[in-house]
């Protein structure tokens, strides 16, 4: 199955994302890897331009030239263990052969906008925490990424007791806070009565962050409704 197909099957948003990071604030969601199946995490964006050394000054210049640095890292949360992107030492100070040309390892990446982590099969399934993280200051305070998971499994959205309040100004109107990993999509459903099991969509909703909420209101002169969130439009 592609990545395409894959995202479509389990809700548009959840394998391949798209979101934006703000200076300062990191995003954070959580996934599971199966037993016995490797995951990938594959990071990018557009890179404001830098400010390269004046025309044939310098010939290969050591000095980085990434304007907003955007570190990615998945933390196993029972070993808490992390898992870094690959790298590779590019050695443009003294350009040795043997150092250009070792494999690649796995560390933080302040070089490059494309991170992409790998994470070896195991017999056991894994829960990993996802953080996509600002360093520094964002030009612009802000910066959209892509984010491309596959071999991992999302969690489904949680409603928590205190994630369903009422507005004090409107007794019929609340507001339904859910757990959501940034760039997914959402539906929020409605029923009046569970044993028939038919649903009814409320609104759709895009997520930034790794909660969200949605605003939905009920008639006052029914006895009781139902509201739940499932991934997808």
């Amino acid at each position: 199955m592609s990545a395409l197909e894959a995202d479509a099957t389990l809700g548009r948003g959840t394998l391949i994302k798209e979101f934006t990071v703000q200076t300062g604030s990191s995003k954070t969601f959580y996934v599971t890897l199966p037993a016995n199946t490797a995951g990938d995490l594959t990071l990018t964006w557009s890179d404001p331009a830098g400010t390269p050394p004046a025309f044939a000054s310098v010939l290969d210049s050591p000095t980085a030239m990434l304007v907003n640095n955007i570190d990615l890292v998945a933390q196993d949360t029972a070993t808490l263990a992390n898992h870094h992107p690959w790298i590779l030492d590019p050695d443009l100070t003294f350009e040795r052969t043997a150092v250009r040309g070792a494999t690649a390892t796995r560390g933080v990446d302040s070089r490059n906008n494309a991170e992409k982590i790998t994470i070896d099969a195991a017999a056991q399934p894994r829960r990993l925490k996802v953080t996509v993280n600002p360093v520094g200051t964002l030009q612009g305070g802000t910066q959209k990424v892509s984010l491309i998971l596959s071999g991992v499994v999302p969690e489904a959205p949680v409603v928590s007791s205190a994630g369903f309040t009422m507005n004090p100004a409107n007794l019929n109107e609340y507001g339904i806070t859910f757990s959501s990993d940034p760039g997914a999509f959402y539906t929020l459903e409605t029923s009046t009565d569970l044993t028939t099991g038919t649903w009814t969509n409320v609104s759709s909703v895009k997520a930034e962050n790794s909660t969200t909420t949605v605003l939905t209101s009920r008639n006052p002169a029914e006895p009781r409704r139902f509201w739940r969130m499932r991934r997808g439009q």
